[in-house]
């Protein structure tokens, strides 16, 4: 299952920042990070309101993100 916003996962709510140095947690509403400024990119950690990791950001294909996360309870992941 393509899932091309996260939008598409309501508990979806925080990204992780994984530029070298930096590793801040920003809202998902936001594309660039409150701490090093830098965009969001492939392999930018999607989280919950806990803190708990869901995915990561696949690829961004014209703009749009294609964030992949992992099912847990299937113990597979959809992209």
């Amino acid at each position: 299952m393509a899932i091309q916003d996260s939008k598409d996962r309501p508990d979806h709510t925080k990204w992780l920042c994984t530029n070298i140095g930096c590793h801040r947690v920003n809202n998902v509403k936001s594309k660039y990070c409150s701490k090093c400024r830098r965009k969001r990119c492939v392999k930018a950690k999607a989280m919950n309101d806990k803190g708990e990791r869901l995915g990561e950001l696949a690829k961004v294909d014209d703009g749009a993100e294609i964030w992949e996360y992992k099912d847990e309870e299937l113990g597979s992941t959809h992209i």
